[in-house]
């Protein structure tokens, strides 16, 4: 089946990537985009959504864990052939299905778009995604000067309104502007 409906396309979620074939039977390897996420155990089928944007939903056979990497069997993929035509393809859910948080806790996802907000009400800039980095996880803020990696620390990251599509940050004048780049031009020869 192919959703091609942008009306009632869900809102995806990327899950990983397929990598690469596993053995001669259609099982592939995937890379998870979060490797500590357990959220495939339990799920019946998935969303595949290509580089071009084609989205269909498959089914799930099985899945487990081996040396660092996911094996996952998709329903229809039962060769080697089949399972190279899958590398680069997505493993998506919809946003929907991912469970409950606890107070205090954010997907990734639902903090992307939102309006960065200084404690005093004025805009700061829009998160354009979520960088984890080893020490902290930060809110990548486009400004009008630049990006800015805001860490989702006490000092830094405030409250989240959802309703009004915010999240509240403190003392980014702290934190360092990362200007865009300009070409430098071409000297004619």
């Amino acid at each position: 089946m192919v959703v091609d409906d942008p009306e009632t396309e869900p809102r995806l979620i990327p899950l990983g990537v397929i990598a690469k074939p596993h053995g001669i039977k259609g099982e592939v390897r995937v890379h998870l985009y979060n490797p500590d996420s357990a959220v495939l155990q339990g799920l019946k089928e998935v969303l595949l959504r290509t580089e071009e944007g084609d989205i269909s939903v498959i089914g799930l056979k099985s899945f487990g864990r081996t040396k660092g990497f996911l094996r996952v069997q998709l329903e229809g993929a039962d060769s080697r052939e089949t399972a190279e035509s899958l590398r680069g393809v997505e493993l998506c859910i919809p946003r929907e299905t991912l469970p409950p948080l606890t107070d205090g806790e954010h997907y990734f996802c639902d903090l992307e778009g939102l309006e960065a907000v200084t404690e005093d009400g004025t805009v700061f800039g829009q998160v354009t995604k979520v960088v984890p980095l080893p020490s902290v996880d930060c809110l990548r803020v486009k400004t009008p000067e630049g990006f800015v990696e805001v860490p989702m620390l006490e000092r830094y990251f405030g409250r989240v309104d959802y309703d009004a599509g915010q999240v509240h940050v403190d003392h980014v004048d702290e934190l360092p502007i990362e200007t865009p780049r300009k070409p430098k031009p071409r000297r004619k020869k």
